[in-house]
């Protein structure tokens, strides 16, 4: 008789590369064969493959996470994979979110472990950035949370990253938004609202700024980021 589930270790394989931030690693666990079928979590079949995709975002969410990604990000595209998840008509739209959300949450692990050590006021600065995500963030405001001056901090964090607070807050919102086109049914609008940007037209001035496309052209031309079709 075949193994009714999938063998633990090689959902440990599979998440100890996500951890790892080792995209290599990541797509042999993909490849592994084995007996048996997968778990049944509903009478019905596409339900069932939803919510073990449902499942193996939040363990992969955390995994990210334990890698050294931050929370705030890890849980904001995790809630964007799900609801896409949600959405899917056949089992094949299914596997390719959740092996495009594995990937991707691989891929932010390997480039935060590149990051050098920080000073810690850098450091603590970027967090406070990743907490208020969805707000106007204003230097001098994080300045007195921070507990130092506007020009000190706006210096050391030039200084050391290279780029301006502002720089910064735009680009993440922006790698943000970029993965809720990707992966979201959230109209332009809403995601320009949800990272507080004072309009639809000022996010897609931005956006078109960077990538060089409109947010609605990006989203019709890339579609959902194709992964493996298994678990």
């Amino acid at each position: 008789m075949g193994e009714l589930h999938n063998p633990y270790d090689q959902e440990q394989r599979e998440q100890a590369s996500i951890r790892e931030g080792n995209h290599d690693k990541l797509m042999l666990s993909f490849q592994e064969s084995y007996a048996g079928r997968v778990a049944s979590l509903s009478k019905d079949e596409l339900r069932s493959i939803k919510n073990l995709g449902i499942v193996v975002l939040a363990i992969s969410t955390r995994s990210a996470i334990e890698g050294g990604v931050h929370s705030e990000q890890a849980f904001l595209l995790s809630d964007s994979y799900i609801l896409k998840v949600d959405e899917a008509k056949t089992q094949n739209e299914v596997y390719n979110i959740v092996r495009g959300a594995e990937i991707y949450f691989t891929k932010l692990v390997s480039e935060t472990k590149e990051i050098k050590v920080e000073n810690p006021l850098v450091f603590r600065t970027k967090n406070l950035i990743l907490k208020k995500m969805h707000e106007k963030i204003v230097a001098e405001e994080m300045a007195r949370e921070l507990n130092t001056t506007p020009a000190y901090l706006s210096t050391i964090f030039k200084k050391e990253t290279g780029m301006t607070i502002h720089e910064f807050v735009v680009e993440e919102k922006l790698k943000m938004a970029e993965n809720l086109l990707l992966y979201s049914t959230y109209t332009i609008d809403e995601i320009a609202n949800f990272f507080a940007f004072s309009s639809q037209s000022h996010f897609g001035n931005v956006f078109k700024r960077k990538y060089q496309i409109t947010p609605n052209k990006f989203r019709l031309k890339n579609g959902i980021k194709k992964g493996q079709n298994e678990y």
